[in-house]
């Protein structure tokens, strides 16, 4: 089983480089949100498997996920758009009902995409993310 770090390197990187290139690709940002919500899962059973205490005492994948989110809350924005992607709608609030459209998650602003439904821009929201993983220690 590869380790967070490699798995780091080999799809969250290259999407990272990718999308700085071309930051009004809102193909790029999806991917890039795409592979940083799967990192969380990768990452959750590698250590199911290798190592449980650095599961930080969750018993399963979605304990998981809250711990992770309150670690950095950005990747719950980029598992809801990971999640809008594969499913057309983003709901990032389903007590308040708002359902946007994938083809409405983001809007090209002078700031960069801005990601409707969280009013604030990806990149910023993406590059703490990836800093995230980044210092994630296997």
């Amino acid at each position: 089983m590869r380790r967070p770090s490699e798995i780091f390197q080999q799809k969250i990187w290259p999407a990272y480089e990718e999308y700085l290139a071309h930051p009004g690709d809102k193909r790029l940002a999806t991917v890039l949100a795409g592979a940083l919500n799967n990192q969380l899962e990768w990452t959750f059973k590698y250590y199911k498997a290798a190592d449980l205490s650095r599961l930080c005492g969750a018993s399963g994948l979605q304990q998981f996920r809250e711990i992770i989110y309150r670690l950095c809350p950005d990747l719950s924005m980029m598992k809801d758009l990971a999640d809008a992607d594969k499913h057309r709608v983003l709901r990032p609030d389903a007590r308040r009902r708002l359902f946007y459209s994938s083809q409405a998650l983001y809007v090209k602003r002078e700031c960069g995409l801005w990601v409707n439904g969280y009013e604030k821009p990806f990149q910023p929201a993406a590059t703490t993310a990836v800093e995230f993983w980044k210092k994630w220690s296997d």
